[in-house]
């Protein structure tokens, strides 16, 4: 007892004398930092960088052959849970409505264009923890690059898309018009196909907030500007062809996805298309 004593007597010192270490009566913890009235429950480095205030500031000293990390978060996820929510990483930022530059989330590379960069990634996904010790050699600069399936839920607006379509990447080449096909011809098999038009059904939906009599405002604000611009998205009327019929004609177009629903390559219809012309 007189050991323990003893050691917060000297931590006491050390903290009075050094102002490296601060505690707030509300238990707010700072560590080499210059704030004097601490917000967040843990408070690491300085408060404001060169015009950019910062709550936690990581950068390691790089070695050769290692993988050098700033911020790593890890949560093991307990299997015999099901209510449960786990994150790696996890951001929420408040919107200023004075502005659209609010991210939960940011990431960017810092990179000099005179050094030809071979590439990387702004923020670099993967669906198998092994790739953080073997990640993919990116050659280019991207925003984002994902390894593994990648599902959006929701609308996406791109400028412009691209598939891989260089010789380079293909082998067992060979036209449409020398194959034999049994079905008949490229056009005779588009003409099977039906074009659909239809709604889409909402299978996930918003979710509902629970004890929604006491969440608050701002969470029933939220709720509902989901759910109004959910419901625009599904009153719209859709076209398109019955996947389970391409599938009997072009089963290469259509994917199996891990949901159990089917999926059509639409880019890759294209080009029979063309030659159907």
């Amino acid at each position: 007892m007189k050991k323990t004593l003893l050691l917060l007597a000297c931590l006491g010192i050390v903290i009075s004398s050094s102002a490296q270490l601060k505690v707030d009566s509300a238990g707010h913890v700072s560590i080499a930092t210059t704030l004097s009235n601490i917000k967040p429950r843990l408070a690491v480095g300085s408060d404001c960088l060169n015009d950019v205030c910062i709550g936690v500031s990581a950068a390691p000293v790089v070695q050769n052959n290692k993988s050098n990390v700033g911020v790593i978060g890890r949560v093991i996820a307990n299997q015999s849970y099901t209510t449960d929510k786990n994150f790696g990483v996890y951001g929420v930022c408040g919107v200023n409505n004075n502005h659209g530059r609010n991210f939960g989330v940011s990431g960017m590379l810092a990179f000099n264009p005179s050094n030809s960069p071979v590439g990387g990634a702004g923020i670099y996904a993967a669906d198998y923890a092994y790739m953080f010790t073997s990640p993919d050699n990116i050659h280019g600069l991207y925003a984002l690059y994902t390894h593994g399936p990648t599902n959006i839920s929701g609308q996406m607006t791109v400028q412009e898309i691209y598939t891989p379509a260089d010789e380079r990447l293909s082998e067992d080449v060979e036209a449409i018009e020398m194959q034999n096909r049994s079905e008949g011809q490229t056009i005779d098999n588009l003409l099977k196909m039906n074009v659909l038009e239809f709604s889409l059904k909402n299978h996930e939906g918003v979710k509902v907030p629970e004890n929604m009599d006491v969440i608050t405002e701002d969470d029933r604000l939220a709720y509902e500007y989901l759910k109004n611009r959910e419901d625009k998205m599904y009153s719209r009327r859709h076209f398109g062809l019955s996947a389970q019929e391409l599938q009997a004609i072009y089963p290469n177009l259509v994917l199996e996805g891990q949901d159990g629903y089917l999926y059509v390559n639409y880019t890759e219809l294209v080009p029979i298309l063309i030659r159907s012309i």
